[in-house]
Order: structure tokens, then C-alpha cells, then sequence
């Protein structure tokens, strides 16, 4: 049981589960809306590539936010840099994955791409910070 406590007191540690748990929101939280979207564009049938671009690219910045947010609640503090450091994660693992299946191609749009993710995780960073609870 003390141990326990310790390893809840250690920032590192809180700052690791933190990231973490906020890596894997976002992950799942942009593989869901991709999910989403794909069947919303199966059903509706031939869509331009500019539109599907800027479809990944918001796509992309909500899920840095819904990262960044998370493990700035987790945290409770320093909102930028959870958001910073959940989003630079998260676009180092969607870089690594694209670069494997697009056959090492390595784009200036997809660049663009991993920017706006980046700006999104600070943001949803600044704003779990900020937050305030509805308990009283």
C-alpha cells in the first residue's frame, strides 16, 4: 500500500501514466472518426481528394486535442507541455505507420498534417489545464 502511494506522488511517474493514458485517447479517438467518416464516404459514394484530405487534417487536430486534454486533466498542471509532448507522440506514431504503408514516401502534406496535430494537442493541453471542475 505504501508503495503504491509513492509511485501516485512521483511526478515522473504521474507525467508517464499521464502521456500514456492521453497517446492512446487520442490513437483510439482518431481511429474511431476515421472509422466513422470512411462509412459516412462509402455510403455518400465518390468524394474528391482535396475533401478527404481536409477531412484528415481535422481529423487529426481533434484527436491531438482529445490527447492533449486528456493527460492535461490527468496532470492538472502544465497544460502545454502535456499537450506538446501527447502530440509529438502521437504524430511520431502516425508518421511511423504511415511511412511503413505508404511505402516510405514521405510528403509535405503529411508534414502539414502532424503541424496541426501538434497545434491541437497544445491547445487541448491548455484547456484541460484551465479546466475547472462542476463539484463545489
Amino acid at each position: 500500500m505504501k508503495r503504491s502511494r509513492e509511485a501516485q506522488q512521483n511526478p515522473a511517474v504521474k507525467l508517464v501514466k499521464g502521456v500514456g493514458i492521453g497517446v492512446l485517447s487520442a490513437l483510439l479517438s482518431m481511429l474511431l472518426l476515421l472509422t466513422l467518416v470512411s462509412l459516412v464516404l462509402k455510403v455518400a459514394g465518390s468524394v474528391s481528394q482535396s475533401a478527404a484530405g481536409i477531412v484528415t487534417v481535422v481529423i487529426a487536430a481533434g484527436g491531438g486535442f482529445i490527447g492533449g486534454n486528456v493527460t492535461a486533466r490527468i496532470l492538472k498542471s502544465r497544460g502545454l507541455m502535456a499537450g506538446l509532448l501527447t502530440a509529438l507522440i502521437v504524430a511520431f506514431v502516425v508518421f511511423i505507420i504511415g511511412f511503413f504503408l505508404s511505402g516510405n514516401d514521405i510528403q509535405g502534406t503529411n508534414l502539414i498534417k502532424h503541424g496541426i496535430l501538434i497545434i491541437g494537442g497544445c491547445a487541448g493541453g491548455v484547456m484541460g489545464a484551465n479546466h475547472r471542475s462542476r463539484r463545489k
